[in-house]
């Protein structure tokens, strides 16, 4: 397969439901929520890396970072997943070139936070090689299951108007089930600043300490093959050959950018 330079990608803001898509073809979670940004890397018309952001999920998470923080100046990297083979250093070159994307089409979001997930031996390391701050991990939580498939608590709020178990359970019945995780996530959140004077403000806003990196073994998925994040069978959501973009192909889709880019 042919391989390419960092220099040679060119990124682009694709359509949320193409990235949506993708995403749950090649992310290990075969999940992914509402987005409010998808950027897409492409090199000789092909997606080599889509990072997606989304209005951070947890409903503290900006004002437990800064002062005055909220969704209207915070924005969560949600989703990141990279074609293979891929060149060294491909998510942090591409992580950068969102954000510089933001500071100049979107000044009003200073803070950008995102979770590396350690259940499935994710440090964050890509987070880290971008200048992220750690400040900590995650409180330990439920992930919910419904119908088997797994679902995120804040979808799950807005499904039922509840997150508790026996409510959701007079509604659904044997439908709805959970597991107490039993990992946490690393947190990390990045400055995205106009300036070294604004930079400097934000910090004084900052509640949080930064804390020496995570370190570990990283691990790494084939999304085509049985794990245990899309279903409490341990059975993927998509098949590789699956269309799931209506009737064509994602492969079909990705040499035909006219069809997809937002202006």
């Amino acid at each position: 397969m042919e391989t390419y330079k960092l220099e040679d990608l060119q990124m682009q803001i694709i359509d949320k439901t193409l990235a949506q898509n993708m995403i749950k073809k090649y992310h290990y979670s075969n999940t992914c929520g509402s987005l409010k940004i998808a950027f897409g890397f492409k090199y000789n018309g092909e997606i080599k890396n889509i990072i997606a952001y989304t209005t951070p999920v947890g409903r503290f998470v900006c004002q437990e970072i800064m002062e005055g923080g909220d969704a209207s100046n915070t924005l969560e990297l949600i989703r990141m997943i990279s074609i293979e083979p891929k060149p060294k250093n491909l998510e942090s070159y591409c992580i950068h070139k969102t954000f510089e994307y933001i500071r100049k089409h979107f000044p009003q979001y200073k803070i950008i936070v995102s979770m590396a997930d350690n259940s499935v031996g994710h440090h964050g390391y890509c987070y880290q090689a971008s200048g992220f701050t750690y400040y900590g991990q995650s409180a330990k939580h439920k992930e919910w299951f419904l119908e088997g498939k797994r679902i995120h608590e804040r979808n799950l709020f807005a499904k039922f108007g509840t997150t508790k178990y026996e409510e959701i359970r007079q509604v659904v019945g044997d439908k709805i089930t959970y597991k107490e995780q039993d990992e946490t996530k690393s947190r990390y959140y990045y400055i995205i600043a106009q300036d070294k004077r604004e930079k400097k403000e934000i910090l004084k806003k900052i509640k949080v300490k930064s804390l020496p990196f995570p370190k570990g073994d990283n691990k790494r998925y084939s999304v085509f093959e049985g794990n245990s994040f899309a279903n409490l069978n341990g059975e993927t959501t998509q098949k590789k050959d699956e269309v799931i973009y209506g009737n064509i192909s994602i492969f079909d889709l990705m040499g035909e950018s006219e069809k997809w880019n937002t202006k």
